[in-house]
């Protein structure tokens, strides 16, 4: 809020600056303006007429150059003016991405998808080594046994998993945050379970459970499938693992024994989330494949073998190797061993948002407020037309307030129509503004034309992603050549100093 007071007390003050620039013009060369009239009105007078070139070459190029210094203090004034337009889009770009996160979390945050793994509790025997000392003095060493109990995680040969993303909005005021529903199947298989640790007393196979990592496992919505060998399991809350990358999610107790072999199971889980979705390469050999109708994904950590994204969404299919990572395919939970260190994301990703087409449209400003004064100081120099200060002020505070009204609306219309409305009430209100100060319809007319060329050109610029440094160089190149062409005869053979033989 502070942000939109300190704009509107900075337009007051380029609208003071341009006033008072104007009054001190006036006192300053009120009197030469006088004697110019004076000895241009006196065609018969020669003594006039030898003195007349001094006079009207003070006359014209003094008030412009003083003109020239206004308007850059001006251009300055307003430079300062779109600094605060940009804190203020930060500002609400920065409350939208609070609201994003809130909504992440009610609804379910970025997810991260690990399992199935196969848990299989254990216990062996430690004799610890203690001294102490008799009665007499003596030391002696004994020897404690102790029984200590741990877990073995085994991760499958192969794993199949195909997910589908469903985008939709969620709102909250006037914002809204991108969300998804997912829908996931897949299929593990495990073939060897055998220990050959010998230090390992005893296997509690009938203690056994897979375990099935959701990072933000209150946005799972049900799980349809859950098998072992085409056997329903029995689902319970928590991996029962610490392991970074596991740590939540469900697991479902099984019953296995030392002859158990060629484990297969599928699974269906049905949840939600936001932003993106991780998968980790557990298997020797993960085949991934994520499909949605979102048409910007945006990929990281392990890149998909091959992809397609069309107007209709996008298909990623992924061929992971246990190669690509550094923990093997079992492992005790004593080791503490982190499963995220690679994982195939997908993030459903927004290229533009209003907030940064807005933003990245205020850093064109200063090139709008530059091209529309140096149009109306060629009116000045071309066509006569004595503009003042304070007018060069209303115009600059128009160009700025279109910025104002285009972040405005936009968060209520959506970028597109608030582009049109703030683009048609600054061209409209400069256009007619030039047009009845110039009393020239070809003045306004020509602002006209060049103000809609700004806004077309600016359109297109926010709408590209690869290409809008090229084509915002382009257009400065073709408006260069423009404004060459159309000052080409503004300077002028001064005759004043030639001698007449």
């Amino acid at each position: 809020m502070f942000e939109i007071f300190a704009v509107l007390i900075a337009l007051a003050l380029l609208l003071l600056i341009g006033l008072g620039a104007l009054v001190l013009v006036k006192k300053l060369f009120g009197h030469s303006f006088g004697i110019l009239n004076a000895s241009q009105s006196l065609e018969n007078d020669q003594a006039s007429q030898a003195s007349s070139p001094s006079y009207l070459s003070m006359g014209k190029k003094l008030p412009s150059l003083l003109k020239g210094i206004g308007i850059g203090v001006l251009g300055l004034v307003s430079l300062s003016i779109l600094g605060l337009l940009e804190g203020i889009t930060d500002e609400r770009g920065q409350l939208y991405t609070n609201v994003t996160n809130e909504v992440g979390d009610t609804w379910g945050n970025s997810q991260i998808i690990s399992g199935p793994a196969l848990v299989i509790p254990f216990s062996y025997e430690v004799v610890d080594t203690k001294t102490y000392k008799s009665d007499n003095g003596e030391e002696k060493i004994r020897q404690v046994h102790r029984t200590v109990h741990d877990k073995m995680i085994i991760l499958p040969e192969q794993l199949n998993v195909d997910i589908n993303l469903d985008y939709d909005f969620r709102y909250r005021g006037i914002y809204q945050a991108m969300v998804y529903n997912a829908q996931l199947k897949g299929q593990a298989h495990f073939s060897k379970i055998a220990f050959k640790d010998k230090s390992i007393t005893h296997i509690h196979y009938k203690d056994s459970y897979l375990s099935f990592g959701v990072s933000d496992n209150k946005a799972i919505q049900k799980v349809t499938q859950f098998a072992l060998n085409n056997k329903p399991l029995k689902l319970n809350s928590g991996t029962n693992l610490n392991n970074v990358g596991i740590s939540s999610g469900f697991h479902a107790p099984i019953t296995l024994n030392q002859s158990s072999d060629n484990l297969s199971i599928s699974f269906s889980v049905d949840f939600r989330g936001s932003k993106s979705i991780s998968v980790l390469p557990l298997a020797e050999d993960t085949l991934l494949t994520v499909s949605s109708n979102w048409q910007h994904p945006s990929f990281h950590g392990m890149l998909p073998t091959s992809r397609k994204v069309t107007e209709k969404g996008f298909t990623a299919k992924w061929e992971l190797s246990h190669l690509a990572r550094n923990y093997p395919q079992r492992f005790r939970t004593s080791n503490e061993l982190s499963l995220y260190e690679v994982s195939a994301k997908t993030m459903l990703f927004e290229p533009i948002t209003h907030y940064s087409k807005v933003k990245r449209s205020v850093k064109y400003g200063i090139l709008f407020i530059c091209l529309t004064f140096l149009a109306l100081f060629v009116f000045d120099l071309k066509k006569q037309v004595n503009f003042s200060l304070i007018q060069y002020c209303l115009v600059g505070a128009s160009l700025s307030l279109f910025y104002l009204l285009l972040l405005s609306l936009s968060e209520h219309i959506g970028f597109l129509g608030a582009y049109l409305i703030a683009a048609l009430t600054a061209i409209l209100s400069i256009t007619s503004y030039v047009g009845i100060a110039a009393k020239s319809r070809k003045s306004a007319l020509l602002m006209a034309g060049l103000l809609s060329s700004l806004y077309s050109v600016l359109y297109s610029i926010l709408q590209l992603e690869q290409f809008a440094l090229l084509t915002g160089t382009l257009f400065l190149i073709l408006i260069m050549l423009t404004l060459m062409y159309t000052t080409r005869h503004l300077a002028k053979p001064d005759n004043s100093y030639s001698t007449n033989k």
